[in-house]
């Protein structure tokens, strides 16, 4: 209320809006000048002016403004709306950048009351449809599945989609009185599915040596993982070259006071509440459960061995993302690729070694470059899923994603089973003619073979893999095993790394089931893609990626079965043997031999035929056999006991006396000399 306070006020916005403003003669001129006759011309004030203080200071220094002086700060700021308005109807671009001059203008319009800014800034369709639109309608066109924005996750964030929506949310309520972050539109998005998601696709914490450490979202497309950095939702140190979330996060708590986001807003250093955007934190800071999830219209899934709360701090909980076949803005040709973190590091990144690639260069935006299947050292294509089954339990987390055509003429499946200890990794393709199939993994880890010597140095996949140094392979039938190790030395790592995160050593033991006549490739990120990084980012340096390629050629049908048991240095992994027990042209049993347990699963493979009431059944060597519908998983423990997840309808396994639980319910079950006998056996051991 202080006349002083309102007169520095005023001055300010009349400098900033006032008929002498800078912008708002170079606004009026082009308004009624040539200015838009022509094609686009550089317009950063369009695409990436997001300050909107002086919309706030205008509505709040309101009632204080000599009123003539109110009228010149309203039409400067009109002006200066309708050149956006005018720009945005003759020009366009991508979504995320024309959604800023989109907010920008609906916030102007809820400042000054006009209805016209208003009705542009959240309504319009015209000219350029519903993704180019007006705040709302492109809200409830963009945001999928409840949340996520639908381009590759770092442009919500670095084009600042997030926090304008979280800000505009909370200005909006003052003038309606309505919590715009919360309600969900038409579609089920809302601005708070959006902050949802990033937590929800996020990795448990990295401990960096600095406060509590890093927290990594799982990032793909353009802008993924790089040589500069990576998407992080929280980190103490914040290092240069990174996307970090913290004001995105802050707007999300100010527009919610949802105390699970004031968890992750405790991690920043320097917090400190003020009346304005930065609330006090929660009484009680409390990390939130970790949900798995399936974002099913999107195509992408999180699945996280352990959902409690202690997902963030145990150091041992694992998280594997999926991208199914569906595409997106600023995507990559990674259809059915996977991400995989553990033991406390990110194992298989989706890594960006050049941000808009050159297509001559033929790595980054493409499959090669993915932890993905490979079709004669083709591309993947989006494709409908023509089947999507999940189930989340506290034993096993499944997920089975099938699709038709991402690689012409080729049906394909991956299935993945996430324990606490390992994942289970499926991956099954069929064509009526022959094809190469490869399955690729890219890992920060360096890798190292459990029999060295019988790899030869190669130039079998020179050709398509040109990018990949020191190729060695082998040629087996047999199971093979190798371990991706992760650590730095001292100081390699740019920006705020200490004695924790260098004294750390996390490794991953890959086991792939043993198929006929498959060749197996492993060799580093090499020299020539390092020149290239250094020479577009200014000296920086490549990871070393280890690739590792497991060829099948000639083949109809390939069935790649792998497990991925992360644990560091001090450990022993469980797994000591991965092996197909059985297998149909719809469905495979897998067994997997550990140290203190045994593990079975039964997978459907492809879409649910029809008339398939009665279940799979897979016939094994006597004294087993396996009958399920979609997917059956069991667990055999040291002292007999069994665990069984799914649809299971029978089986039978040795090694088994009891008790048994299916789907977290005890059952009863026949058990003989060690052989455990549940359901019937049916006469046909076929699918019927």
């Amino acid at each position: 209320g202080d006349p002083t306070n309102a007169a520095i006020a005023q001055r300010w916005l009349v400098g900033k809006y006032g008929k002498k403003a800078y912008w708002t003669v170079r606004a009026a001129d082009r308004l009624n000048g040539d200015f838009f006759k022509g094609g686009q011309v550089g317009i950063p004030e369009m695409y990436y002016d997001t300050d909107v203080s002086g919309y706030l200071a205008f509505d709040w220094a309101n009632n204080g403004l000599e009123p003539t002086a109110r009228t010149e700060i309203e039409e400067g700021i009109v002006i200066w709306s309708r050149y956006k308005m005018r720009a945005m109807d003759r020009w366009t671009q991508t979504a995320n950048l024309v959604f800023k001059p989109t907010a920008t203008v609906a916030l102007a319009g809820l400042a000054t009351d006009n209805r016209e800014l208003i009705e542009w800034g959240f309504r319009r369709t015209r000219p350029w449809g519903a993704r180019l639109g007006g705040y709302d309608v492109v809200l409830d066109t963009m945001l999928k599945d409840g949340g996520p924005w639908h381009e590759a996750p770092i442009y919500p964030i670095a084009h600042e989609t997030l926090s304008m929506i979280a800000r505009l949310s909370r200005w909006r309520g003052l003038y309606d009185q309505k919590d715009w972050f919360s309600a969900p539109y038409a579609n089920g998005g809302a601005g708070k599915g959006l902050m949802d998601y990033y937590i929800d696709s996020a990795y448990p914490i990295e401990r960096t040596g600095y406060g509590s450490g890093q927290i990594r979202v799982a990032n793909y497309g353009d802008g993924s993982t790089n040589a500069m950095g990576d998407l992080i939702l929280v980190n103490p140190t914040a290092p240069a070259g990174n996307i970090i979330m913290h004001e995105a996060l802050i707007a999300a708590y100010n527009a919610s006071r949802d105390p699970r986001y004031g968890a992750f807003v405790s991690m920043i250093p320097g917090y400190r509440p003020n009346l304005i955007d930065h609330p006090p934190l929660p009484d009680k800071i409390q990390l939130p459960p970790a949900p798995s999830k399936v974002w099913p219209t999107y195509g992408l899934a999180m699945l996280r061995s352990d959902e409690s709360p202690s997902y963030w701090t145990s150091g041992k909980a694992i998280a594997v993302f999926q991208i199914m076949s569906k595409g997106y803005g600023h995507d990559h040709r990674d259809k059915f690729s996977i991400s995989l973190h553990g033991a406390g590091r990110l194992f298989y990144p989706n890594y960006n070694a050049l941000q808009y690639e050159n297509p001559s260069i033929g790595w980054t935006r493409n499959s090669v470059s993915h932890n993905t299947l490979i079709v004669d050292e083709g591309e993947t294509r989006d494709a409908e899923l023509t089947a999507l089954r999940h189930e989340f339990s506290p034993d096993v987390k499944f997920l089975t994603s099938s699709a038709d055509g991402v690689f012409e003429g080729v049906s394909q499946t991956r299935a993945l089973l996430l324990t606490k200890e390992y994942l289970l990794d499926v991956v099954h393709a069929t064509s009526p003619v022959p094809h190469t199939y490869d399955y690729v993994l890219h890992s920060f880890g360096s890798a190292e073979p459990e029999k060295p010597d019988a790899f030869e140095p190669t130039n079998a996949l020179m050709k398509r893999y040109w990018l990949v140094d020191d190729q060695k392979a082998m040629t087996t039938r047999e199971p093979w095993m190798l371990d991706f190790v992760i650590e730095e030395k001292p100081g390699a790592r740019a920006g705020f790394y200490g004695k924790e995160w260098y004294e750390h050593k996390a490794k991953l033991r890959l086991r792939m089931a043993g198929e006929p006549q498959t060749l197996v490739v492993h060799g580093v990120w090499g020299n020539q893609l390092a020149r290239l990084v250094s020479e577009q980012y200014k000296g920086a340096k490549l990871d070393q990626l280890a690739t590792v390629v497991a060829r099948r050629t000639g083949q109809r049908e390939v069935l790649f079965v792998a497990s991925h048991e992360p644990y560091v240095d001090n450990e022993q992994p469980q797994v000591t043997r991965v092996v197909t027990l059985g297998r149909t042209k719809t469905a495979a049993v897998i067994r997997v031999d550990a140290k203190d347990f045994t593990d079975y699963a039964g997978i459907a493979l492809g879409p649910e035929p029809e008339g398939a009431k009665d279940g799979l059944v897979i016939p094994g060597e006597r004294p087993y056999f396996f009958a399920f519908n979609t997917y059956g998983y069991a667990r055999i423990k040291k002292d007999g006991s069994v665990t069984l997840r799914g649809d299971w309808s029978g089986l039978r396994l040795p090694g088994a006396n009891g008790p048994l639980t299916l789907n977290g319910k005890a059952i009863t079950a026949d058990t003989k000399d060690g052989v455990l006998l549940f359901g019937r056996q049916p006469a046909v051991l076929e699918r019927r």
